[in-house]
């Protein structure tokens, strides 16, 4: 009613019972007004940190492929320098490594073309920390984006694939994933206003 937000899908169950499921607003305000549908399928922006990268690092871990208290090194031996030689990957995850909050993307863009998932790691590798690890907590995606380069190295698989492997899939969750394809589009809830298609 205040317009704070556009729509929402709203749904309770237990177990196997939906209790309560509707949906209410719109998906899409700009440049034209869509219904939202109890179906509508959301962007999860950085809930992907905890839904996929933290719990395929847990799997990793589970399965002993990883201890969270390995040095990232371990893995990405070009992120030891610059002052990151101790973080570990539980600092990745706390956002406690010392990473910097952001990295100029646009100038990376620029530089490396997009999307340059390499040229990020690269440059995450390569930055100076900005703290100690384990002195502060400081929100961070780099330090995410790296752990998804570690669920790479140790599994062979991205963290698209992994997570709808060994998440997605086994719990039903059929209509989340990385990059969606075209077929979903219609049914996906407006996260930005952009230029163009």
């Amino acid at each position: 009613e205040k317009g704070n937000f556009p729509g929402a899908v709203v749904i309770v169950g237990r177990q196997d019972e939906i209790l309560y499921w509707k949906a209410f607003g719109h998906q899409v305000i700009e440049p034209n007004v869509e219904p939202i549908s109890k179906d509508t399928i959301f962007d999860l922006a950085s809930l992907t940190k905890p839904i996929a990268t933290a719990a395929s690092i847990t799997i990793l871990r589970d399965r002993g492929e990883i201890d969270l208290d390995d040095y990232v090194g371990k893995y990405l031996p070009a992120f030891a320098c610059n002052g990151k030689q101790e973080v570990r990957i539980r600092h990745l995850l706390t956002h406690t490594s010392g990473l910097p909050a952001y990295m100029d993307a646009a100038a990376l863009k620029q530089q490396s073309g997009s999307p340059c998932p390499e040229k990020v790691v690269e440059k995450i590798c390569s930055l100076q920390a900005a703290g100690e690890p384990g002195e502060e907590f400081r929100y961070s995606c780099l330090g995410y984006i790296t752990l998804a380069k570690i669920v790479q190295v140790t599994s062979g698989k991205s963290i698209d694939e992994f997570s709808r492997e060994n998440i997605f899939a086994p719990l039903g969750m059929k209509h989340t994933s990385y990059n969606p394809p075209e077929s979903w589009h219609k049914d996906i809830a407006a996260s930005e206003v952009a230029d163009g298609p």
